[in-house]
């Protein structure tokens, strides 16, 4: 019985190994033409703000916790369950209010509220810090989540200083 192969002489036979490597290598090529399309911003604490930059300022005094700001914030985003007041930062909730229980001067224990949310730094350092550039600043400025390419690494969350 004789073995009937359409390779002529001279081509050699293409083994598993080598098919696998190719396509590792094929893929490889892929990603780092992607990761180089997107363009990161580094993290550059030394640079000034623009004078038209803008700003939200929060009076923590007033607060008294009743969340509108961030249930507010998942309905201009259109965020999934906008009546549900989130716990924390997610996909789902850019704001949420935390509560803390602290002592005041005169040594009555009060409950203070402070709003807490993605900062959209100028320089953030999780853009930076993103090895899928999942995260990336619009050309608003707003620092951008797009969940279709995190790995999960959290090395965003970690390169927060917030």
């Amino acid at each position: 019985m004789t073995r009937h192969t359409d390779a002529t002489p001279n081509q050699a036979a293409l083994t598993r190994r080598a098919f696998l490597r190719k396509i590792g290598a094929g893929v490889a090529a892929l990603m780092a033409a992607e990761a180089l399309a997107a363009t990161p911003r580094h993290a550059l604490a030394n640079q000034a703000a623009p004078a038209d930059t803008p700003a939200v300022l929060i009076d923590l005094t007033r607060c008294i916790g009743c969340n509108s700001c961030a249930l507010a914030c998942k309905v201009a985003n259109d965020l999934p369950e906008p009546a549900i007041a989130p716990s924390g930062l997610s996909s789902d909730a850019y704001t949420f209010v935390s509560a803390s229980t602290v002592h005041n001067a005169a040594g009555e224990t009060v409950t203070r509220y402070a709003k807490r949310q993605c900062m959209h730094c100028l320089n953030p350092a999780c853009v930076s810090a993103c090895p899928a550039a999942a995260m990336h600043v619009s050309a608003e400025g707003a620092v951008v989540y797009r969940a279709e390419r995190c790995l999960g690494c959290r090395y965003c969350q970690v390169a927060c200083p917030f």
